[in-house]
């Protein structure tokens, strides 16, 4: 299933395809009507060769741009504004790969008004791309249901995140906690003790998912809806009780029956993964022993 940092990739995938087919067009429109107002070439090589510098130096310079795109903060002035940074970095990077590449700048005039046109066209193309965005997200046929087992501060800001983002697909429908929550989002409304989950959710098939994020004295919900959402093939996440800081790619692994969360996975580890390193020492020791050494030494 698609998560939100995925239809985040896929949006930006779009973006910056879109950015280097207006990018090459935009410059060989351009050229074309230089050639007809002018009798010279603006630049000293082939346009293939100047399309992919232009190309290869604007894919440098586009940073990441997902919060442009998922948060429901920023306003058309400020994606322009994000359009303007890049083609500013953009061409400055440009002309400085353009001074030591040897290619002749013959009408900088030329440039200048390509860079103009490039960012007024970007500029639009990023408002057009965010608004098909909110339109495709208000209709909701994206949107997968959920509800929160505990709310607890981890809760609360999974909650924000989702609620932050144009492109999240969950919807949350409420939470269940032992006692209402008064720091939580009134947003999302308060469902009932845990002992409630199964009768709420055999009403509710629309709901598909459970995020769970149950206190160390409230584990013992945990295995009756564990064992519920399994026979009802249900999505069940289990939501650690971590602060901000962590790396988005950590590793899970147990110690008896506590789950931790490691900021690296650790191939030698494993027993088996051990013996074969040290297998592998062994042999090529023995190699080195047999072939290189007694020439080293003879010598």
């Amino acid at each position: 299933m698609a998560s939100t940092n995925q239809i985040n990739k896929v949006v930006e995938l779009i973006a910056v395809l879109g950015d280097l087919i207006i990018l090459n067009f935009s410059l060989f429109q351009l050229l074309l009507f230089w050639e007809k107002a002018s009798i010279y070439s603006p630049f000293s090589c082939t346009v293939s060769l100047m399309m992919t510098s232009l190309s290869l130096c604007y894919l440098a310079c586009s940073a990441s741009r997902g919060k442009a795109w998922d948060s429901r903060e920023i306003r058309a002035d400020q994606l322009v504004l994000r359009v303007l940074k890049n083609i500013i970095t953009f061409s400055v990077f440009w002309a400085c790969i353009m001074t030591f590449s040897g290619i002749s700048i013959i009408s900088p005039l030329f440039f200048v008004f390509y860079f103009f046109i490039l960012f007024v066209v970007l500029s639009i193309y990023r408002i057009i791309i965010r608004h098909s965005l909110i339109s495709y997200c208000a209709k909701g046929k994206h949107k997968r249901y959920a509800v929160f087992i505990g709310g607890g501060d981890n809760m609360h800001t999974l909650y924000e995140e989702m609620e932050s983002s144009l492109a999240a697909i969950y919807e949350v429908v409420g939470y269940f906690d032992v006692t209402p929550n008064e720091t939580f989002s009134p947003r999302c409304r308060y469902l009932g003790n845990p002992d409630n989950f199964a009768d709420f959710m055999s009403g509710k098939t629309s709901v598909k998912h459970v995020f769970c994020s149950l206190a160390m004295d409230e584990g013992h919900y945990n295995v009756p809806i564990i064992n519920y959402c399994e026979n009802h093939l249900l999505y069940f996440h289990g939501v650690p009780n971590v602060c901000k800081g962590f790396p988005q790619r950590i590793w899970h692994s147990m110690i008896g029956n506590m789950p931790i969360l490691n900021l690296r996975y650790e191939p030698l580890s494993k027993v088996e993964n051990r013996f074969l390193k040290r297998l592998f020492d062994i042999m090529l020791s023995g190699i080195f022993l047999v072939t290189v050494f007694p020439v080293i030494y003879l010598t």
